[in-house]
């Protein structure tokens, strides 16, 4: 161990081992990022677009909110079922680590067979 007051003390460990590559762990930890925001900015698009509907507004404006409303409300599934996906997808990836971590240690205790 030098006595160098500027030099880290990770510099003077091993180095680090390089990660293992998961892209499919980043592929669902994004879908579940995205189906987050679709749904919230389908919250936030029905909010500001439509807001608190007047009762006694004309035709043309409940004509106008009930489109914006649809909008709004398919966005919201949107995001609901990317959402879903995600965690669908992130729950066959832990899983599929674990099984092939489990195999991976059976296989290594039992070379006889």
């Amino acid at each position: 161990m030098s006595n160098n007051p500027f030099k880290s003390p990770l510099a003077e460990s091993e180095p680090m081992q390089a990660t293992k590559h998961r892209p499919w762990l980043r592929y669902a930890l994004g879908t579940l990022t995205i189906g987050f925001l679709v749904a919230f900015l389908g919250v936030c698009y029905g909010v500001l677009a439509v807001g608190l509907p007047s009762p006694d507004s004309p035709p043309e404006v409940q004509q106008r909110e009930q489109f914006h409303l649809g909008i709004s409300k398919a966005l919201v599934l949107a995001g609901v079922c990317l959402f879903a996906f995600g965690v669908m997808a992130f729950g066959v990836t832990i899983l599929s680590r674990s099984i092939s971590r489990i195999r991976s240690s059976a296989g290594s205790g039992q070379r006889g067979l």
